[in-house]
């Protein structure tokens, strides 16, 4: 038996999409298919190809929804001759996984996006968001300005000592000697 196998991954974030289909092909057939798992993995098994030949593998990513499936990734090529176990490691822009509806773990969504979706949700609440929302980004600002504070701080520290520190020894540079009667 051969296997293609691997990991379907939001880009942004690293974490992996679960049911997505995912088809193996070759040029001619229909190799075989497989659903991801929660953290994006999937695993197609398969025999060998007719008269006992390599396949060429192609993988698609699909994307289940009402209309239909929807290609979310295809192999720009296809890989000839596959071996044994063809490992696959494909990275999906949150963008595109967003458009298609698929459903997303809190983890794999980029941080920024889900601040983003947050504040939507509380100015839609009118003045008790505003409040927390003003509240939030007052702590954010404040946060920033004490680890500005903090690296400040130890760089002065290390100007400090910098200039408590004896100058460096030029070892094997010879000094001139100026005799005072000599011009130079």
């Amino acid at each position: 038996m051969r296997t293609v196998q691997g990991r379907v991954i939001v880009k942004e974030t690293g974490a992996g999409v679960g049911g997505l289909v995912v088809v193996a092909h070759d040029p001619k057939e229909r190799i075989g298919s497989a659903i991801t798992d929660a953290q994006g993995s999937f695993s197609i098994a398969y025999g060998a190809g007719p008269d006992g030949r390599s396949w060429s593998v192609t993988l698609e990513v699909l994307a289940q929804d009402v209309g239909g499936a929807r290609v979310l990734y295809k192999d720009a090529a296809p890989r000839h001759q596959a071996g044994i176990v063809e490992s696959y490691s494909i990275r999906l822009p949150h963008e595109l996984l967003s458009d298609a509806q698929v459903h997303l773990s809190e983890d794999a969504i980029p941080p920024a996006f889900a601040r983003a979706v947050r504040h939507v949700h509380l100015a839609k609440e009118g003045d008790r968001g505003a409040e927390v929302l003003a509240k939030e980004i007052s702590s954010r600002i404040e946060s920033s300005r004490a680890r500005r504070q903090a690296i400040e701080a130890r760089v002065v520290e290390e100007l400090l000592a910098r200039d408590r520190r004896p100058p460096p020894r030029r070892y094997g540079v010879q000094q001139r000697h100026q005799d005072p009667h000599v011009p130079v």
